[in-house]
């Protein structure tokens, strides 16, 4: 049987048989080559559309038919089917199609040297069909479709060949990337190391000003740092190789990455590297989201992971900042021309053009700040499942919530505690194994030149850092105060408002300028029902229960989901729920603002803890004693103790006497904990003292005997404490005090 071969890449080539089809009519070739590379029956009115446009439908039918029969004049009968609905290339019998071909072996990289070989030139090269807009445009999309396509083979090939060793071979694919695309600088850099593997040292210098001048002419702008540092290197003759000899693969990976240079060190957080190393490095996780709060130091982190492992990733490393983004198409576009692609105007979505960029990639791509685009997830999805080879590392504030999402918690930097430094004699040495002092200190350095840990100034230190909770932001906002106040001051004033973490620094983003820009940001991520929810949960302190939550925040299991996927919530590892002290102080000061919310919501929380007071006190009575215990030790120091000061200060000494008295007077004398609570006892008569006594006799009575018994019970152990207290009240009740 005959066989049919169609070659559309580069200019139109059709032969049956081994022997050249001869048409004058260029109709019948755009026909054929619409036919051939859908590969699929077009209805009639379709074609008639696609190649006269202007004419009436009956004039556009008539002239379809004519070329119709053209095509069967010239090949033959059998290769054309039709009937008087559709028309199509017969695809089942022998024809071979380049395009297709070509496809086919840049799908599945088998053989990407055949491949390029196919690519004679532009598709339909040279080849015009006058008034055919429809088919014009067409003809443009494959245009720049096959190029799309051939160029990423060609730069697949050109490193392949270089981690290879053979440069020759890479040097000619390099060349041919550079014909395509003359403004590419990956092209032009390769082609660099490529003559300088080579020993060609003068012409690889060439190269760059090649790259810079045609740059200049062409755009009026200078080459991307990584394409001057690789100038700078080989003129120094830092990369040269002999002919024979092999590059190292710091050399290959070298040309591939493509990540930002951070002009300060990284610091410590050596664990939290090696687990995201592992995660990108896992082909089960094709998707890692970096996830926290702002000014946690998820970008650097990532960076850091990534520069650790440029080797894995043949096509390179690209970092993409996503942060002034806020749409889809421009986030798009960023990624675009941070791996190298121009997205063209014209039918085909710039999506799609994306899409088929990476679909034959294997690079690792930093997506960072992507939690305001609200199409994301989207996008992200669509380029797991079209690019397979291709490993996404995001930094957000917000989880993707996409299928195939592996989540990495990113908090604070590790932190000594205060009781962890009452021993130290040489603080500088001990303070080596906590990230967070480590940081504080090198920043602080670069402030105050000499600055050193000693023992005057290491609790103001840990303190500072305490404050900020280990945030790496927080600490070094906090630390370019030095050039004016000391570290104890510094703590002080954190601790008396968020303003005070802010620097002037012109080259750090407006957004991370101060921890209220920060926050101000992430804010407006949240529904209107979740800020509700967090302002009454900031008067929660340290951290607290899902029941808390929902009875002091009013929050539903949703919205704790939700501020938890916004990294506005922490779940710590038994169950309870934490809020960044930063941010809790956050959403306290925005809660003040408003006298009637902040009132509401402390009467919620005091509410709360006096009830759970008195239910403990209930158990510490019983079996389950233990429990109760546990349970009372997690709430004390911070909501209990908040809970009673609030109650005092409103003067409400029923719900004190009627509710917290008995269960913490019990639990203060199994855990002998009488020196911490007579101050509290101490407190509340006071407010009574300067209140009404006559109004308050009982309560005052009450915390006098309390604070007369706990002071006792330092030297003499009380075998029935609980006795007493209950008699005092039932002598109130029967008018007999």
């Amino acid at each position: 049987m005959s066989k049919l071969e169609i070659a559309l890449l580069g200019t139109p080539d059709i032969r049956l048989d081994q022997q050249p089809i001869k048409t004058d009519r260029r109709k019948a070739i755009a026909l054929l080559a619409f036919l051939a590379v859908t590969h699929k029956p077009h209805l009639r009115d379709r074609l008639a559309g696609l190649l006269w446009p202007d004419y009436e439908q009956d004039s556009a039918y008539a002239y379809l038919r004519r070329t119709l029969w053209e095509l069967n004049q010239a090949l033959g009968k059998g290769w054309i089917e039709s009937d008087r609905e559709q028309i199509a290339l017969n695809i089942n019998s022998d024809v071979w199609i380049d395009t297709l071909t070509f496809e086919e072996l840049t799908e599945n990289g088998a053989d990407m040297e055949a491949a390029v070989e196919l690519f004679r030139g532009d598709f339909l090269a040279g080849f015009k069909v006058a008034d055919t807009e429809p088919f014009e445009s067409w003809q443009s999309q494959q245009t720049e479709y096959f190029r799309r396509e051939y160029a990423a083979a060609l730069e697949k090939l050109v490193y392949e060949k270089l981690r290879a060793q053979q440069y020759k071979a890479g040097l000619s694919h390099a060349q041919r990337w550079l014909e395509l695309d003359n403004l590419n600088e990956a092209a032009h850099r390769a082609s660099m190391r490529l003559l300088a593997a080579l020993g060609d040292r003068s012409g690889a210098i060439r190269q760059y000003e090649t790259c810079r001048d045609t740059l200049k002419d062409a755009l009026n702008i200078d080459p991307q740092p990584e394409t001057t540092e690789l100038y700078r290197a080989i003129l120094n003759g830092e990369i040269s190789i002999e002919p024979g000899a092999s590059a190292t693969s710091s050399e290959v990976a070298e040309s591939v990455s493509h990540l930002p240079v951070i002009p300060t060190p990284f610091i410590g957080r050596r664990k939290e590297v090696e687990q995201i190393k592992t995660l990108i490095q896992d082909s089960a996780y094709r998707l890692i989201t970096l996830q926290g709060p702002g000014g946690t130091g998820k970008t650097r982190l990532s960076i850091q992971a990534a520069s650790e492992l440029s080797e894995g990733f043949p096509d390179g490393s690209f970092f993409v900042s996503l942060a002034p983004v806020y749409e889809t198409d421009a986030m798009i576009q960023a990624i675009a021309k941070t791996v190298g692609l121009t997205i063209y105007s014209g039918d085909e979505e710039p999506e799609s053009q994306l899409l088929d960029f990476l679909r034959y990639k294997e690079l690792l791509l930093i997506l960072d700040n992507v939690e305001q685009i609200t199409a994301a997830p989207q996008l992200v999805t669509n380029i797991l499942t079209n690019a397979p080879n291709i490993k996404l590392v995001a930094t957000s504030r917000v989880r993707l919530n996409v299928q195939g999402e592996q989540l990495y918690a990113v908090s604070g930097m590790n932190i000594p505690s205060s009781a962890e430094i009452t021993s130290w004699e040489n603080p500088t040495d001990q303070a080596q194994p906590f990230s967070a002092v480590q940081l504080f200190v090198d920043r602080a350095r670069r402030v105050q030149t000499g600055f050193e840990l000693s023992s005057e100034n290491i609790q103001s230190v840990i303190e500072i850092c305490q404050l900020v909770e280990g945030m790496p932001l927080g600490i070094e906002l906090a630390a370019a105060w030095l050039e004016l106040l000391p570290p104890d001051e510094i703590a002080k004033e954190i601790k008396r408002s968020l303003d005070f973490l802010e620097t002037s620094q012109t080259d750090i983003p407006q957004r991370q300028r101060s921890i209220k820009a920060v926050f101000e940001s992430s804010w407006n991520l949240l529904s209107a029902g979740e800020q509700e929810v967090f302002l009454r949960l900031s008067v929660l302190v340290g951290a607290f229960s899902r029941e808390a939550a929902q009875e002091v925040g009013g929050a539903s299991l949703r919205t704790l989901l939700g501020l938890a996927n916004k990294s506005w919530l922490q779940q710590t590892t038994d169950g309870r729920f934490h809020l960044h002290e930063l941010m809790r102080q956050y959403g306290e000061e925005r809660l003040r603002a408003d006298d009637g919310a902040w009132r509401e919501a402390k009467n919620r929380h005091a509410d709360y803890f006096a009830s759970f007071v008195d239910r403990q006190s209930q158990v510490l009575r019983g079996p389950d004693q233990l429990e109760g215990l546990i349970a009372m030790t997690d709430e004390l120091d911070e909501n209990i103790k908040s809970a009673w000061n609030w109650l005092v200060a409103e003067q409400r000494w029923n719900d004190l006497i009627d509710k917290m008295i008995l269960g913490l007077f019990h639990y203060s004398f199994i855990r002998w904990k009488t020196v911490v609570l007579i101050s509290w006892y101490k407190k509340a008569r006071l407010a009574i003292e300067s209140a009404s006594v006559f109004d308050h006799l009982l309560a005052y009575l009450t915390f006098s005997i309390l604070e007369i018994h706990e002071e006792e019970s330092n030297e003499v152990k009380d075998a029935n404490p609980v006795e007493r207290l209950e008699k005092i009240w039932q002598m109130a009740d029967q008018d007999d005090l």
